[in-house]
């Protein structure tokens, strides 16, 4: 069994061109130290790999299978290919040194709801903390950014002048996004 020819004609290699390999046994025969035989052989072994080459084109196999769209009516989709609710979750446990991962259970199976939109309803005067601005910053900008303007020179940072919280388990560092970001 020839690995090389088995790959090829698999369709998973194509072999070097016939003329590399007749300068190389060139080469090796004015060094005298390819005789006849040896010669004979890569010759044959080549002939074989451009043969498995041609059979593995014909059979359109491995690199040589043809790429073909099926409609989408057609297609065999699953009927449970949807994810699966999460039983846990990574949630950020802040501290005075930054925060660390802690893996929570989740509380409820209900299915995902987007937030409805509260529009410019809050200042940074409704809130007594930056802790405070920063969640509800948080909870609301995936889906429609800064909808209560509370993040006015854009750096993430929601209403920097606000007192950080006493209790330390909510304690947040006023950090901007140009901070944590790559440029």
């Amino acid at each position: 069994l020839l690995v090389n020819v088995e790959l090829t004609k698999a369709g998973f290699a194509k072999p070097t061109p016939l003329s590399k390999i007749e300068q190389l046994i060139m080469e090796d025969n004015n060094s005298k130290s390819f005789d006849s035989q040896k010669k004979q052989f890569m010759l044959d072994l080549m002939e074989r790999i451009q043969t498995a080459n041609k059979q593995a084109q014909s059979n359109q196999v491995g690199m040589y299978t043809s790429c073909t769209t099926t409609p989408q009516n057609e297609m065999n989709i699953a009927l449970d290919d949807q994810f699966e609710p999460l039983e846990y979750t990574v949630q950020t446990k802040w501290s005075s040194d930054g925060g660390t991962p802690q893996l929570v259970q989740q509380s409820s199976s209900a299915p995902f709801v987007v937030p409805k939109n509260p529009g410019d309803i809050k200042g940074c005067s409704d809130f007594d903390t930056y802790e405070a601005s920063l969640s509800y910053y948080e909870y609301y900008f995936p889906y429609y950014g800064d909808v209560a303007r509370l993040d006015r020179d854009g750096d993430g940072v929601p209403c920097p002048g606000l007192p950080h919280t006493k209790n330390m388990d909510r304690f947040r560092r006023k950090v901007p996004l140009s901070a944590v970001q790559p440029p």
